[in-house]
């Protein structure tokens, strides 16, 4: 359904629950496939690099209307791309140390 109704839809005009149902059908999909896992404390983390419906969410943040809707596919994209990021750094070796946003 992802991949092939909802890129048919008009972004544009999206409403705030008409992207939470896109963005929980994103997660729910990469899910069940195994690219998104979730712990104990319902943080989410990207297992796989190659997800399934990220174009949706990019076309929302470019082409919607409503503030709110933009801001929330904005801030989602975000986080989920510093997961890609880190998980690239783990796959390739390079990042062998935790990163951390609280100041030393």
């Amino acid at each position: 359904m992802l991949t092939q109704k909802i890129p048919q839809l008009d972004f544009r005009n999206m409403t705030p629950k008409g992207y939470q149902f896109v963005e929980n059908l994103f997660r729910a999909l990469n899910w069940k496939n195994h690219r998104l896992s979730w712990n104990e404390k319902g943080e989410y983390f990207v297992s796989e690099l190659d997800m399934q419906g990220t174009s949706n969410l990019w076309k929302t943040a470019l082409e919607v209307v409503d503030d709110t809707v933009g801001t929330y596919a904005i801030a989602f994209l975000c986080t989920l791309h510093k997961k890609v990021w880190r998980l690239a750094l783990q796959c390739s070796g390079i990042m062998t140390f935790s990163l951390s946003t609280t100041p030393h």
